[in-house]
């Protein structure tokens, strides 16, 4: 009884949480999306600009998440001291907006930023460098930057804590060092690694202001077209709340297929039942 009590009084203070989320989330997506699903029509770009969101995001999250993990590992065996250190450098660029993190790249690797200028000083030929910056690879560069600050702060707690039990076992098995941290070590960080990677990958797909600064209105990113359909004293309605659903649902696909992956490898570590 006493259970059940305390289970219906949380679900009762849960109700204004609930109710707010309704009101500035739910609501406002409805009536955006709502008009692009009931008079769905075909968008000039939007297809390449699914194609480059679902690249470009899907890259940088998985760099990010490979250099998260490879510094929560290199953290692992350092001291608390070390460890407090590194999460709060790494959280200096969460403070940074997109914009700003974009034009502190153009003054580092621009047409006149201080490596271009320290290259052409030095005698190299810096135009094919800028060139790459200009574009999805800059983008990516730029994405990493902001992204896997966030990975970190999702991977350290879980790299600090693994269980070396299983892996010293395997090598005293016989089994390589990579073969036991397969075995034995990624499937305690595997769900981890897909709820960072999910999280990076839902954030850069909502990212414009980095990709306007470095590739303008043609960035083939659904997030850019959907600014634009919107800026400029543009009112299509229908079209934006398209591109809006689109980008919801590439959200919600990440999210569903990382949740179902991170489960089969907690099953896996488990074991089956029955």
């Amino acid at each position: 009884m006493a259970d059940r009590r305390l289970d219906r009084a949380a679900r009762i203070a849960a109700l204004p949480a609930l109710a707010l989320i309704v009101m500035v989330l739910v609501l406002p997506v409805t009536m955006l999306i709502g008009p692009g699903l009931a008079a769905p029509r075909a968008v000039p770009g939007q297809m390449v600009a699914l194609a480059g969101t679902v690249a470009i995001s899907a890259i940088a999250a998985a760099l990010a998440t490979i250099a998260a993990l490879a510094v929560a590992a290199a953290c692992r065996t350092a001291g608390r001291r070390t460890q407090d250190l590194v999460m709060t450098v790494s959280a200096i660029p969460l403070s940074l907006s997109a914009l700003v993190t974009a034009f502190a790249f153009i003054l580092l690797f621009g047409r006149s930023g201080t490596v271009t200028l320290t290259l052409a000083a030095l005698g190299c030929d810096p135009r094919g460098m800028t060139a790459l910056f200009y574009g999805p690879a800059g983008l990516v560069l730029v994405y990493l930057h902001m992204l896997a600050p966030r990975a970190l702060t999702t991977l350290m707690p879980v790299v600090s804590g693994l269980d070396l039990a299983c892996f010293h076992v395997a090598r005293s098995l016989g089994a390589g060092r990579i073969r036991a941290a397969r075995d034995a070590l990624w499937p305690q960080v595997a769900p981890a690694c897909l709820a960072a990677w999910t999280l990076c990958f839902a954030v850069s797909v909502g990212s414009y202001a980095a990709a306007l600064v470095l590739l303008g209105t043609g960035a083939p990113l659904l997030s850019v077209l959907l600014v634009a359909q919107l800026g400029d004293g543009a009112t299509d309605t229908a079209a934006s709340g398209q591109i809006a659903a689109v980008l919801v649902a590439l959200c919600g696909v990440a999210a569903w297929a990382a949740a179902v992956m991170g489960a089969r490898h907690r099953v896996s570590m488990r074991g089956r039942p029955g």
